[in-house]
């Protein structure tokens, strides 16, 4: 049998939390306004900054769990924006001595190349820079004109990847600055005014999806969301966004994808309630669930797919 015990008190030790101490030093004598850390869950939270007697700026913030972040911190000067990311990992004891160095924010130029007929006005094409940082949380809009030229003004200093959100029946090739290729390692504008114009190349040939969705009785299932991802996703978040589309089918339970750039693919459906599209970009192990649901497909130049997926629930 058991024995009751009285008047037993047990205290079990709390963490409080860690913090990740530093100063900013902005560019131009600039101010700064905010530091916040971002974990890779998505969780944000806001520091405090202050100014010592010499004239130095000093930040904290407090109350973390250990993790990865992505520290971001803020300053102004004339109505000009600077700002200065980096990632740091955060175990229980702390971390002391960051130096956050806000940039201005430049104006971007640039114009898109096309090797074949897109089928459409160019202005119609959807492009986003992306930052990098902020995991989906920060895009910008690249507004075409019809000769393919765009001017973005003020963009906040970061590194950006190019995502085309509808680009007709055409793919993104490749992306240069200056002449220079950075489609891998992305647009750094975090060390002033960019050395030349970002040109970006698009290529007509391109491949579609198509199909059905359908539950386990055959039934076309409209409530569905249906993602296209690369068959190896890339461990970059920015990237795995970029490389990856998500659409939701007709009341016929019908779905499609064009523009997608040669390559191997997966197809998922899953109900809408289940569906967590955080966990499908940014989570390995989320997706190894689902190995068995998922359909591979290989998009050549030009090809046409059709495929019927079954929805998971």
């Amino acid at each position: 049998e058991g024995q009751h015990l009285e008047d037993l008190d047990i205290t079990l030790p709390q963490r409080r939390g860690a913090s990740i101490r530093g100063t900013v030093a902005a560019a131009d004598g600039a101010t700064p306004k905010s530091v916040v850390a971002t974990s890779k869950e998505f969780a944000t939270v806001a520091g405090t900054v202050g100014q010592t007697d010499d004239g130095h700026f000093i930040f904290e913030v407090g109350g973390l769990p250990s993790g990865a972040y992505w520290l971001h911190a803020e300053a102004f000067k004339a109505g000009r924006r600077y700002d200065a990311w980096m990632p740091v990992e955060l175990d229980w004891s702390g971390l002391g001595g960051i130096e956050l160095r806000p940039a201005p924010s430049v104006d971007l130029h640039g114009h898109i190349e096309v090797d074949g007929a897109l089928g459409g006005k160019l202005s119609r094409m959807e492009l986003y820079l992306d930052n990098s940082y902020s995991l989906g949380n920060s895009r910008i809009w690249i507004h075409l004109q019809d000769d393919g030229t765009f001017t973005l003004k003020a963009v906040p200093a970061a590194v950006y990847r190019i995502t085309p959100q509808y680009t007709n029946h055409g793919y993104l090739q490749a992306v240069r600055m200056g002449g220079i290729d950075i489609t891998e390692t992305g647009l750094d504008l975090t060390h002033g005014d960019p050395s030349g114009d970002l040109e970006l190349s698009f290529s007509a040939a391109s491949g579609t999806v198509e199909g059905e969705v359908v539950d386990e009785k055959g039934t076309p299932r409209a409530g569905s969301i249906i993602a296209l991802l690369p068959a190896v996703l890339p461990a970059d978040p920015q990237r795995a966004r970029a490389s990856s589309r998500f659409t939701v089918p007709d009341s016929r339970g019908r779905y499609g994808f064009i523009g997608i750039p040669p390559g191997k693919y997966v197809l998922l459906a899953w109900w809408q309630a289940i569906f967590n599209q955080n966990a499908v970009l940014y989570d390995p192990e989320y997706l190894k669930r689902f190995e068995a649901q998922r359909y591979v497909v290989q998009i050549g130049p030009n090809s046409n797919e059709t495929i019927q997926l079954r929805a998971i629930r």
